[in-house]
């Protein structure tokens, strides 16, 4: 028996659905193909590699030497190909059919393009839950990877994290091998020898044993400052020379040879987790800060790693309550899947070729990058969040098509508690838009979507607090050390432009017909900055739904009793959809329930994602405007019943972190009429908007 130490090299090369075409082609070029050049030096150095099925469809349609360079070291041996969900999916959140499809769609592939079949599976952001033992066993998989922080977890110690266990669901088992946290943090950062003297002390301390590294291939040249460590100074050839010179006592292996040759350690059931940071980035940010300062409390006194099994953040699927927007896009998701499977299952025969493109479509939009924020953009970034709503509408939009035929003119409605939180929404759907009406959240549209753009117009994000935004107050620019190649958690922020001041935060989602009052002399400024008071309390506030009509009259109607300058107002309004034309009309009547007059300024909110249109300004009295993408050729008219004594117009930027720095990003642009009304008591004022796509 091999008495070395194994050493389970694992990287895991991804790019998300939507990412721009030239940072792909920037990536390949200064990462991807510069490594396996290097590692092809090294035919006896065994790795295991992963990568994301949506990066092979970029390489198999941009790069095809990229492709068969990866072939090659696949056909020569050296490296083991990983599977998992094809389009990179928190697998944990999807419908089980579309996770066990997104793993057998991976693996066919891999069959078709590199002639193998994947025994393991990438795990994305190492998001685990206990039922997914029993999805990969359905999906043909025999291991993935966790995080060692996962069996810590689970009560193990250190001596304990050095080889796989076994775990499962409903008596359906799947091998878990950890990935050691000091491999994660030291390599490329640290000296090669400071790794070669920690394989030293795990031999020497714990004996035979292996030890798993496994972490994103982007930190081998794309991370700041990684290019040059990586290439320029050779640390991968170097680290890898390191690797042959001690071979004696150290082997590299593949893990499927690892696994017949080596049987697990046990059982184990680990609780729901993934990586250390992931658990902070899913807290609020109040509660993400104070365990980040627990955290350095601890290390500050020296109790930390006898604490550190017992210190865990928040859930991966509070970034479903910490940003609604996500919640929208994957509730949404879902909707798509369970009507594509109710559809599924009424097919007889052939299954139509676009029932099929449906399903790829949904599966796109299940990447999981658009869907939370960490240290990367994610969430944050409209192009990617804008390529998720692409899919999900357009495949809507075939399954509307395999249901109503070439019919120009329809409409659906349906009641039900749509985002999971107790309280019903209203969907409506015709040939041309779906309408997402939150009746609890103060009667407003969430989501508008042009299906013959593939578009979410409402595809916005509001500006939140974050964890992180503390240290632009304090810190602006980077120390001295900072050119050198740090982790992406080690970063300092530099960039001088945004500092405190640019940080705003909003009182309610960026959504449509938010209905707020106002104070007459009121300023662009403070609109925009959000730092004025609301004069009524309609804004986030429950609205009865008093009627949803399919038929003759296709509306929607709400309304609430609230207060306007303390004085009780009843506001209505009526949603009117157009089935044969991607248009909306919102009827509004205010009506005075005291006996006193009153006077107030009536402010509907109205929010648009447009590709960076940043006009910023107040105009005179109108009773219309044209908002416009003119690099979607798309235009939004808005005509008000009378003229708006006002309207107010500004772009909606955010303050978030990426890997490289901190970075201000557009997300929406805020439109808003102001009306000057004078009720008698007991009096109504009517007025509407009308939207329309052109």
């Amino acid at each position: 028996m091999d008495k070395r130490l194994c050493f389970l090299i694992t990287i895991h090369f991804h790019q998300p659905v939507g990412n721009f075409d030239s940072v792909i082609e920037r990536i390949c070029k200064c990462c991807y193909e510069p490594f396996l050049e290097t590692i092809s030096e090294f035919p006896d150095i065994k790795f295991n590699l992963h990568y994301s099925g949506s990066l092979l469809e970029w390489i198999k349609g941009h790069r095809p030497g990229l492709l068969s360079a990866i072939k090659k070291v696949v056909k020569s041996g050296q490296v083991e190909l990983l599977g998992g969900g094809f389009y990179e999916p928190i697998l944990s959140v999807l419908p089980p059919q579309d996770s066990i499809e997104q793993i057998r769609m991976m693996s066919r592939f891999l069959k078709n393009e590199f002639t193998t079949e994947p025994s393991g599976a990438w795990l994305p952001e190492r998001v685990w839950e206990p039922h997914l033992a029993d999805i990969f066993a359905n999906a043909g998989i025999k291991y993935t990877i966790v995080d060692d922080t996962h069996l810590r977890y689970a009560g193990l110690k250190q001596p304990q994290l050095y080889n796989y266990y076994i775990t499962e669901d409903n008596t359906n088992t799947v091998a878990i091998f950890p990935s050691d946290k000091t491999l994660r943090y030291t390599i490329p950062f640290h000296g090669h020898q400071d790794t070669i003297d920690y394989f030293k002390k795990v031999k020497d301390e714990y004996g035979q044993v292996c030890v798993l590294y496994g972490d994103d291939g982007e930190k081998f040249g794309e991370w700041p400052g990684t290019n040059d460590l990586v290439y320029k100074q050779k640390w991968l050839y170097n680290f890898l020379s390191l690797l042959q010179d001690n071979n004696s006592w150290l082997s590299t292996m593949k893990i499927s040879d690892y696994m017949s040759q080596n049987g697990p350690s046990g059982r184990i059931y680990m609780p729901t987790s993934s990586y250390e940071e992931m658990g902070e980035w899913a807290l609020p940010a109040e509660s993400s800060q104070r365990l980040s300062d627990i955290i350095t409390e601890y290390k500050n006194n020296g109790a930390y790693d006898r604490y550190i099994d017992f210190i865990r953040g928040g859930f991966w699927r509070n970034f479903f309550v910490k940003y609604p927007e996500s919640n929208q896009m994957h509730k949404r998701m879902v909707l798509v899947s369970k009507r594509l499977a109710a559809f599924a299952s009424k097919v007889k025969g052939k299954v139509p070729q676009l029932l099929d493109d449906a399903r790829r479509e949904l599966l796109r939009s299940q990447c999981n990058c658009a869907y939370w924020h960490g240290v990367f953009g994610g969430l944050y970034l409209y192009h990617l969040r804008s390529a998720i709503y692409e899919h999900i509408v357009s495949a809507e939009g075939m399954l509307d098509r395999l249901i109503h035929g070439s019919k120009r003119s329809w409409l659906e409605a349906v009641e039900e508690d749509f985002d999971c939180d107790g309280h019903k929404e209203v969907i409506v759907n015709t040939p041309y838009n779906t309408f997402t009406i939150d009746p609890g959240e103060g009667g407003i549209i969430t989501e508008w979507d042009l299906k013959p753009h593939s578009l979410n117009i409402i595809n916005t994000l509001s500006r939140k607090r974050e964890a992180y935004h503390s240290k632009l107050k304090i810190n602006t620019e980077q120390p001295e050390h900072a050119e050198a190649a740090a982790t992406i958690h080690e970063n300092h922020f530099s960039n001088e432009k945004l500092k405190s001041k640019v940080l705003r935060y909003d009182d309610t989602r960026r959504a449509m017909c938010i209905d707020r009052f106002i104070d007459d002399s009121i300023s662009i400024g403070k609109l925009a900055d959000n730092t004025y008071e609301d004069k009524g309390d309609f804004v986030n506030s429950r609205y009865s739904c008093t009627k949803v009509d399919t038929k003759k009259d296709p509306c929607v109607e709400l309304q609430r009793q609230g207060t306007v300058n303390q004085k009780p107002l009843k506001l209505q309004k009526r949603f009117i959809f157009h089935p044969d034309s991607s248009r909306v009309t919102v009827e509004y009547e205010l009506t005075n329930m005291s006996k006193d007059m009153s006077k107030f300024c009536f402010a509907p909110e109205l929010n648009f994602s447009l590709t960076q249109d940043k006009v910023s300004k107040e105009m005179a009295s109108t009773d219309s405007l044209l908002v416009e993408d003119k690099i979607r050729s798309i235009r939004m008219e808005i005509t008000f019943s009378e003229k708006a004594d006002r309207v107010f117009r500004y772009p909606v930027e955010t303050v978030s972190q990426s890997e490289k720095d901190i970075e201000k990003n557009y997300q929406a642009s805020c439109v808003i009429p102001v009306f000057i009304i004078s009720l008698k008591g007991q009096k109504s004022r009517s007025l509407s908007i009308d939207i329309r796509s052109k």
